[in-house]
């Protein structure tokens, strides 16, 4: 799998007639964009279904080495990263105001850990209750100060998960079996060739037609923006002739960046 070594845990509930939670297991690509890896279906969110689903979790992709605690028993040795969102959430509903945010995201972004003392030491002198709320939730978990290097992903929230679970609250909508099709097909484009050129490049219900050697395809953002879009890039992995860059709009060349 070429994502980063980053994946985020999360559950949402259903919203049709089937009651429940679906837990998903998000990848972030080099692209920051969300890569689906893993979801299951349960009737209640506890650790005891966490812990499940964390076992089969690394059983399918080969981690060697959640919920937070369910992670923890299942995943000892791998860092674990809180979402930072979630913590300052429940820190602003005791100690609210913008002195108090600015301290937090300060400690929260802080990318080494004298910076992070120096800001943390702040918020200590300015109120001491704060300050403990902070060091009790492990800010080891949710500040870029103790991350590990090697990762090549500097977030500190879990955003991706909650996008992922907005994107398909649709098919959370819909029956269980037709809502984890709609979960299987999400983002892989299928492509059908007609010629060299051209072909059908189909997700679902929505299709539309590419044609590399005039650079053209139905949806028209290629032609527009001048760099291809989604649909193009799947047909030209298909063809496996051309690499997207290649028919990148001149305009956006390092010549011109010269000329100007």
């Amino acid at each position: 799998m070429g994502c980063r070594r980053v994946i985020g845990l999360d559950g949402c509930f259903l919203k049709g007639q089937c009651k429940g939670e679906l837990l998903i297991v998000i990848g972030r690509d080099g692209n920051n964009q969300v890569y689906p890896i893993a979801w299951s279906v349960i009737d209640v969110e506890n650790k005891d279904k966490w812990e499940w689903f964390i076992k089969l979790l690394v059983e399918v992709i080969g981690l060697e080495l959640g919920e937070v605690e369910a992670v923890k028993e299942k995943l000892p040795l791998v860092e674990h990263r809180q979402c930072a969102r979630h913590v300052y959430v429940n820190f602003k509903k005791v100690y609210n105001g913008i002195d108090y945010k600015r301290h937090f995201w300060a400690t929260s972004m802080s990318t080494t850990k004298s910076s992070f003392l120096d800001t943390i030491e702040e918020l200590k002198e300015m109120n001491g209750g704060a300050y403990e709320h902070l060091m009790a939730r492990n800010p080891k978990s949710w500040s870029r100060a103790f991350y590990k290097e090697g990762r090549a992903c500097e977030v500190v929230d879990n955003g991706i998960s909650e996008s992922f679970n907005s994107i398909i609250l649709e098919a959370r909508t819909k029956p269980l079996l037709t809502m984890l099709e709609e979960l299987r097909i999400y983002e892989l484009w299928s492509v059908v060739a007609s010629d060299i050129n051209v072909s059908e490049v189909r997700l679902g219900f929505e299709s539309f037609q590419v044609d590399l050697g005039e650079q053209l395809c139905t949806l028209r953002l290629w032609e527009i923006y001048g760099i291809p879009c989604v649909h193009a890039c799947a047909a030209m992995n298909h063809a496996k002739q051309q690499q997207p860059e290649t028919l990148i709009s001149s305009w956006f060349s390092k010549e011109k960046f010269a000329e100007t």
